[in-house]
């Protein structure tokens, strides 16, 4: 069965850490228990829904926005002082894009 959630939400995430806990335990005690019944029940998680599990551990290790810096950038480009370095953007661009 494949399980598909375009919404993740923090409490769908925080449900599937604690079913996984409670699969861990089961399956613990179960292998102590020989009359156990070998077929499991399993739930897959659908690509899209791995990709957006990953985006939100991204996410969640992203830094904040560093508010004074945004401030003094803004206001130099409003003052015209901020000059773009042309040269290291295009190599940060051509690096990113594994191209260097």
């Amino acid at each position: 069965m494949k399980i598909e959630n375009n919404n993740i939400s923090n409490a769908n995430f925080n449900k599937t850490e604690a079913t996984n806990q409670v699969e861990k335990q089961y399956s613990a005690s179960s292998s102590n228990n020989t009359s156990a019944v070998s077929n499991k029940d399993k739930a897959e998680l659908s690509d899209n829904a791995k990709l957006l599990s990953k985006a939100r551990v991204a996410l969640n290790e992203t830094p904040e926005v560093d508010q004074a810096k945004v401030d003094d950038l803004k206001a130099k480009i409003q003052k015209g002082e901020y000059n773009i370095p042309y040269q290291d953007l295009a190599d940060k661009m051509y690096a990113k894009l594994g191209l260097k």
